[in-house]
């Protein structure tokens, strides 16, 4: 996946026109469940989004330990219990 991956979007202009309002301004009329993971050793600035993203969206977020970005990729069983139980919740939001 990672050597697929061109990254045209990091080396050309988004021909796409923002969103108005924007997403972020958004996500507290999201109303669902919402899971929000990030692993222990990705970037201190995603972390920061992830806390922000969970707390403005009402979202259960989780750090997956000894993992950095790809962290379903580098931990698959510890994601997919998380993502099973998270499923499994009647809220989502439980601990």
């Amino acid at each position: 996946m990672v050597n697929d991956f061109s990254g045209w979007r990091w080396l050309d202009m988004d021909a796409l026109e923002p969103l108005r309002p924007p997403a972020w301004s958004r996500l507290k009329e999201f109303t669902m469940p919402i899971l929000l993971i990030v692993g222990e050793r990705d970037y201190a600035d995603y972390h920061g989004i992830g806390q922000s993203l969970a707390a403005e969206a009402n979202a259960r977020y989780v750090v997956v330990p000894g993992v950095g970005h790809m962290s379903n990729m580098e931990a698959p069983e510890t994601v997919n219990r998380l993502l099973i139980e998270f499923l499994d919740t009647s809220d989502g939001r439980s601990s």
